[in-house]
This record gives C-alpha cells, structure tokens and sequence, in this order.
C-alpha cells in the first residue's frame, strides 16, 4: 500500500479520503464537477466505480447508481443476484451448516420450471445457500413479486428415474436386515436422513427387506425430486452482488464511456451486470475499471494535447 501511495504521490495523484461526495455536475450535456461537502472539485473526466447496493455496511449504497440516473441514464431495476434464499415453512434447525453435493436444484412456478442449477446447496439458519442456491436467486426474486416459487432438488440428476430406481433395489437387496435410514447414509447426510424419509413418508426404522414395492419407489421418487419448500424472500443486502444498474444500452463497451454524458466512464457492479457464480462477476469488476481508467486517461491525454497545440 505504501509503494501504491509514493507512486501515486509521484504522479501528482491527490488522494482524498473522508470526503463524502454527494453528486455529479454537468452542463450541456458535459461533466463538470463533483459535489464535495466543502464545494466542487472541477474535473476532465470521472470514471464512476462505485458497485452495487449488495452488503451496504461495505458502502455499497448505491450513490453512484443514483448520480447516473440524475444525470439521464436509464436504471434497470435493482434485484438481487447470488443470493441466498429465505424458505417457508422454516426448515430444521439441525440441518444448519449441511452441504450437499453435486444436485439440481429447481425453481418452478406453478408447476412450470422456472429455472435449474446443478451445483451444490448450503443450509443455513433461514433457507439455502451454496452455488446451486446463489445462481437460482436472479430469477427467483424476480418472480416471487409476482407469483409464489417452490424449489425442488434432485439429488442424483444425472439419473434416470429407472437407473436410479434400479440402485434404490441393489442398494435395499444388499442390506436387507439394515434399517431403511442406516442404509441410506451413504446417499444422504446423516443429521438430515430421518426427517427426510419422513418427509416422503416412510419410517427411518423400517428394514430393508420388508420395503415394499411402492414404498421403494416413493423413495426413488422422492430423491429425484424432494419438495424443498416455497421461497419467501432474497435479501438484497446479502448477495454476492446486485443486478439492475445503468443500462448497458447506454455504455460505449470499448472505452465504457457514457453514450449521455461526455467525460463520464462507468464500470463495475453499478452496470447491468450478474454474471454467474465463479468470478465473473470480480473479472467484469476489473475489466471494466481498467478499460474506463485507460479511456478516461487516454481522452484526457489527447485533448490536453489539442489544447497545447492550439
């Protein structure tokens, strides 16, 4: 940080820290200035990278998406993306903190697939969690303002439902004097098996042997598709990021000019950007911080340079 600091000074770079910035300037369609407490600082060019409106107690409040809607751009609404997903009716407590691995993960509504992810889930102390949970809440939260979503999750999706219900056989025929939950926890957690079974109603006590034909393929049925609950909520404030922001419509790609405002550059989270799980989101964060540092410096460059010559 300190070698960050001397080559900064060295560029005649000033840095102000504590200072609250409260809006951008403009005039004729041309940034001016911005907005300090103690006045205005007049500027060649502003690269604005302020994020998102995700974890807000980082300073993520959303300032700099409201300066570039004052100044004409179009806001595409705000929702959250990587979220975790709040369920009803609330699911045990001891399951907190159990991963599963390598699933499907559905979201429908009304019976229809919204979406799907396979990954892997968390629970946490009020729903799910994990990349499977965290890719689905886009679009979840998008339709729960309109329509109740339910999630489902296949434990085995790459399965068949016969091939499955094939090793649900194999698996009771080579345990036949276990209990139906003991044989189960090598597929299932162990803290989750017996609710689980419950749940598809069969007993965790009963013994393999004496399963019954439809029972068995209650329990197939059931690890292809366990009806995890309805989803109530995605806080915004805890996703990985935010959607919405600046509409990229409005955003030179190339250079991340602003197409309204000249010397203005956008980049990162405060754009239309929720890219998936996996870091894209840190890689669109990045690109486009370099590609508008580059544009802005290089405008300002060359139009010192034109006023030199004049």
């Amino acid at each position: 940080m300190r070698a960050l600091e001397q080559s900064c000074h060295s560029a005649g770079v000033t840095v102000r820290t504590g200072t609250l910035v409260t809006e951008l300037e403009s005039a004729s369609g041309i940034l001016t200035g911005v907005r300090i407490s103690s006045g205005t600082l007049a500027c060649s060019a502003v690269v604005l990278a302020t994020g998102g409106v995700s974890y807000r107690k980082t300073g993520t409040t959303g300032d700099g998406i409201r300066w570039a809607g004052e100044l004409g751009h179009t806001i595409v609404p705000l929702r959250p993306a990587l979220a975790p997903l709040i369920i009803e009716p609330p699911l045990p407590p001891a399951w907190r903190g159990i991963a599963i691995r390598d699933g499907r993960l559905n979201a429908t509504v009304h019976g229809r697939l919204l979406a799907s992810w396979n990954g892997d889930i968390l629970f946490t102390h009020e729903g799910l969690s994990g990349p499977a949970a965290l890719e689905l809440s886009r679009p979840v939260a998008a339709a729960i303002e309109r329509d109740p979503v339910q999630l489902d999750f296949d434990f085995f999706p790459h399965r068949e439902f016969a091939e499955l219900d094939t090793d649900v056989t194999e698996l009771l025929r080579g345990t036949p004097g276990k209990m139906l939950a003991n044989s189960l926890h090598a597929w299932l957690p162990n803290r989750m098996v017996n609710d689980l079974l419950r749940s598809a109603g069969l007993q965790p006590d009963v013994r393999c042997h004496s399963l019954t034909r439809d029972a068995r393929r209650r329990l197939t049925t059931f690890l292809k598709s366990w009806r995890i609950g309805r989803v109530s909520h995605v806080p915004l404030d805890r996703g990985e990021v935010s959607a919405g922001g600046v509409s990229l419509r409005e955003v030179d790609p190339q250079t991340m000019r602003s197409r309204k405002i000249r010397r203005l550059y956008l980049c990162g989270e405060l754009l239309d950007i929720a890219g998936p799980v996996g870091g894209y989101n840190l890689q669109a964060a990045f690109s486009t911080g370099y590609t508008a540092g580059m544009a802005a410096a290089s405008d300002w460059h060359r139009e010192s340079s034109g006023r030199a010559g004049c």
